[in-house]
């Protein structure tokens, strides 16, 4: 079972909050984005997922990189600097999409900036769990991870979710 003195480690407790929050925001945007793309731009559902696609190719190429860097000069930068670019990718989004904003120009250049803030967060942030545990314990490193990411995900479509309906 899960010894929760795990958390007392802040390798631990800190890189399962970095996977809960980034999993909060990338549901929480996939949700969003889907409404935006269908709703207000009336792409039809395949469409839609086509133009969701360059978020998923920049987490995926950042994941790569993540793992790469974060060996070399530690997994605080690398997750800090993925926190960082996230971050302000957010910002840039809703400081500037609108019905009218342009999808090649503007809205692809800030979900890859955002799934590159992701990338770099992931990787590194699951790497940091799993080594504070000695290998025979990895499933419950692996079980928090995936418990983090669910839990994350399933609060970014509640809350973001709630929060954009009362306002829509």
């Amino acid at each position: 079972m899960l010894d929760v003195s795990l958390f007392r480690d802040r390798r631990f407790s800190a890189a399962s909050g970095a996977v809960a929050v980034t999993f909060f925001a990338l549901a929480g945007f996939i949700f969003l984005i889907t409404q935006y793309f269908q709703v207000v731009r009336a792409y039809t559902p395949l469409s839609t997922g086509a133009r969701i696609l360059p978020v998923a190719g920049s987490i995926a190429v950042a994941s790569l990189i993540g793992g790469f860097l974060a060996p070399r000069i530690g997994t605080r930068a690398v997750v800090t600097t993925g926190l960082a670019c996230f971050g302000t990718a957010t910002a840039w989004i809703a400081a500037t999409v609108d019905v009218s904003t342009p999808y090649w120009s503007t809205i692809v250049p800030q979900m890859m900036f955002m799934g590159a803030g992701m990338g770099l967060i992931s990787t590194p942030a699951t790497e940091s769990i799993m080594l504070v545990l000695p290998p025979a314990r990895a499933g419950v490193g692996s079980a928090v991870n995936d418990a983090t990411r669910e839990l994350g995900s399933t609060l970014g479509v509640a809350v973001i979710g709630s929060l954009f309906s009362s306002v829509f």
